[in-house]
């Protein structure tokens, strides 16, 4: 067997010191530069508008909420009586109030303009604004899966009852 020849154009593409090393270089000093003034930016933006000190006192406060849920949680699993399946509720509607609140941003879209109709639809666009907070909302509800059953059993008996009176 012949050996199968190269032309002397394909070497060049073929030898990985020549072009590699340039394109590898430019796109390593395109990234420093784009971080490094990301984080000027967050450091000004940081310092003067104090948004640290408001992030501290939305943590103490989401810290307050799941305290007193575990708590009247707590309570409910050992005295189940109707004042702490109400305060438990009250509770739990605090925390996912909260969590719409502060962790949810809604936006409404003006779509495109039906040709025929002249139609124009408007879409909401729901962003995760703090995917944390959504994250231990999750979390809250596995966790406080014996309270959440016992709702679910008084809930089911109330209704229960509303469909008999009716």
């Amino acid at each position: 067997m012949e050996k199968i020849g190269f032309p002397s154009s394909a070497a060049f593409h073929l030898n990985p010191d020549k072009k590699g090393k340039r394109k590898k270089d430019e796109k390593k000093a395109g990234k420093v530069h784009t971080f490094g003034s990301l984080l000027a930016d967050s450091q000004d933006s940081v310092s003067g508008n104090g948004t640290l000190g408001t992030l501290s006192a939305e943590h103490e406060k989401l810290e307050e909420i799941l305290d007193d849920l575990y708590q009247i949680g707590e309570t409910l699993k050992s005295e189940q009586t109707l004042a702490n399946l109400k305060k438990y509720r009250e509770s739990i509607k605090h925390f996912f109030n909260y969590v719409v609140k502060n962790g949810i941003e809604a936006e409404t879209v003006a779509g495109i303009r039906n040709p025929r109709t002249m139609e124009q639809k408007q879409y909401t666009l729901i962003k995760v604004v703090d995917t944390k907070l959504e994250k231990l909302a999750a979390y809250i509800l596995t966790s406080q899966k014996d309270q959440m059953d016992i709702l679910r059993g008084v809930d089911e008996i109330y209704g229960l009852l509303v469909n008999f009176t009716s």
